[in-house]
């Protein structure tokens, strides 16, 4: 009938979805205005002036208003909308991600290839700087796990609903080599964009909370609890040695909660 969603949105709330995409919209035109980037300046390190940074600026404020406005389609929604996740579909939407960040810093432009592996931060680690990398992947397992128990007892059904959503999106990612290719293509491409070429101009906070707010097929609160702190840990990580150790915490992060969530 005219008016209704597809049947693959039916979960979503109209209205949330309206409103989100609208404040994005709007967001992502005011924030073309050069005041309003130069009141901005005084809070993140953006450059006022720079037409990069203004384009940067509105496309976050579109991606956040459209996941703000999906979330509403919560964990086991959110899977009715993607179904089970292959490994072609997430090449497909994070190798995007690694390209958007090359070309986004000036990559063939204004930078040549070493400038632009400079602006991301990639570069090499000592043994005591993988020691500490490998430090911070336990330490967020760890961090994990206090979480879901604390969800677990609070809300046992929300835990049972994320983990049954989990199973389902991730089950044809059950095979071992699957996991690491997903693992690999997720944690490279994110830690690039996020941590290598958006966190210098927008901050460490403001990265984490888009970081956590694009991760909404958790559910808001335990999408900004989780994914919002490992974001947050991942940045530090950037500023104290460079964005390699956060791609390989990320990396062996996911692949970690993979094994756990399709057993393999």
């Amino acid at each position: 009938m005219a008016g209704q969603l597809p049947s693959a949105l039916q979960g979503v709330n109209p209205a949330r979805l309206g409103l989100g995409l609208m404040a994005g919209g709007v967001t992502s035109w005011i924030v073309l205005l050069r005041p309003v980037r130069r009141a901005l300046a005084r809070v993140i390190p953006i450059r006022a002036e720079s037409v990069v940074n203004a384009v940067a600026l509105a496309l976050l404020a579109l991606l956040l208003g459209q996941s703000i406005g999906l979330g509403g389609l919560g964990p086991q929604g959110f899977v009715s909308l993607t179904g089970s996740l292959t490994v072609a579909q997430v090449l497909a939407s994070e190798i995007p991600l690694a390209i958007l960040a090359i070309v986004g810093v000036g990559f063939g432009l204004r930078r040549t290839p070493r400038e632009t592996w400079q602006r991301l931060g990639l570069g090499g680690l000592s043994w005591r700087q993988l020691g500490l990398t490998l430090l911070g992947v336990v330490a967020l397992l760890a961090y994990e796990a206090i979480v879901s128990a604390v969800v677990a007892r609070l809300s046992p059904e929300l835990l049972e609903n994320l983990t049954r959503a989990t199973e389902q999106l991730y089950r044809g990612l059950a095979a071992p080599l699957a996991a690491l290719a997903v693992s690999l293509a997720s944690g490279t491409a994110e830690e690039v964009l996020f941590r290598g070429a958006l966190q210098p101009r927008f901050g460490l906070l403001l990265t984490a909370f888009t970081f956590g707010v694009v991760h909404m097929q958790y559910g808001l609160i335990f999408a900004l609890l989780t994914t919002g702190v490992v974001g947050i840990v991942l940045g530090l990580y950037r500023q104290r040695i460079n964005t390699t150790s956060a791609i390989i915490i990320h990396v062996l992060y996911n692949l970690t909660l993979f094994l756990l969530a399709t057993g393999a």
